[in-house]
């Protein structure tokens, strides 16, 4: 675990074409969106990842792997992930900035880390919406 920490990337840094990246990152935020279909499913679960330097990016787990990670990924959680997928953040909705997403797949390791490295970089319920 020692050495996946120090070959960790900054999510700023996070190009489609590098393989085997290994990010460490703190759940910012995580829902699920239903389906369009069938509300009472949903298609998949969504996350904002934000890093120790405050650089956040979207990441996704399509509904048939979330099975797989629901038990092991908590909002406010800290991970190291391993082996994902990135792609291009496109559509109508982004979460973040970041021109691209992350999207977990089979052979994604989430390992969880220590909760205090990364600084607190949450967003603050917003009140007196208009």
């Amino acid at each position: 675990m020692a050495e996946l920490v120090n070959e960790c990337v900054m999510l700023k840094d996070i190009e489609p074409n590098t393989l085997k990246l290994v990010i460490k990152a703190r759940v910012n935020r995580l829902w699920s969106v239903p389906s369009m279909k069938n509300p009472l499913e949903f298609n998949s679960v969504e996350m904002v990842l934000v890093d120790s330097q405050g650089f956040k990016i979207q990441a996704t787990i399509l509904r048939e792997l979330v099975n797989i990670f629901q038990s092991n990924i908590v909002e406010e959680g800290s991970y190291i992930f391993c082996d994902f997928d990135v792609a291009r953040n496109v559509g109508s909705y982004k979460p973040t900035r970041h021109a691209f997403k992350l999207l977990l797949k089979e052979g994604t390791m989430v390992k969880p880390t220590e909760p205090d490295f990364v600084v607190n970089y949450c967003v603050s319920p917003m009140t007196n919406w208009r």
